[in-house]
């Protein structure tokens, strides 16, 4: 029933009654009952490449961290970056915060070496855009 609630909700791009409902989940510890229905979620949405989208990537990526499952939640969180960056630009806050979702993942999932290069692209177009440095990207 839970499910069918959250998932409605997303489709509806109701972002805080899902998020509420989220919460609930991971205030009762039910982390892969939380990764499920944002999972759900994402799979009724009718533009996969959308600002809820990329919203609802980062909340299961939040949820996959929770779960003890580092890689599901380091391509959620690269997904998400990659969504914003497209609709954003490399250097928006937006698009940055999805940036640090991912880099922050990427120890436990085994990604380092991968994620560091994105990391230190990110830090010099940052500046580029006459910024004085990335906080939580250096």
């Amino acid at each position: 029933m839970l499910a069918a609630t959250v998932g409605t909700a997303a489709f509806a791009a109701d972002l805080p009654a899902l998020r509420e409902q989220v919460s609930v989940l991971q205030g009762q510890a039910k982390h892969g009952d939380a990764v499920t229905v944002l999972q759900q979620a994402l799979d009724q949405l009718a533009d996969p490449a959308s600002a809820t989208a990329a919203e609802l990537l980062l909340m299961l990526t939040d949820a996959h961290t929770k779960a003890g499952n580092p890689k599901p939640a380091a391509q959620s969180a690269e997904r998400a970056w990659e969504l914003r960056q497209a609709m954003f630009g490399p250097g928006d806050a937006r698009t940055l915060d999805a940036l640090n979702a991912y880099i922050d993942r990427c120890p436990a999932a085994g990604l380092a070496k991968r994620c560091e290069p994105m990391a230190v692209d990110a830090v010099r177009r940052y500046e580029a855009l006459g910024n004085s440095g990335a906080p939580g990207l250096a």
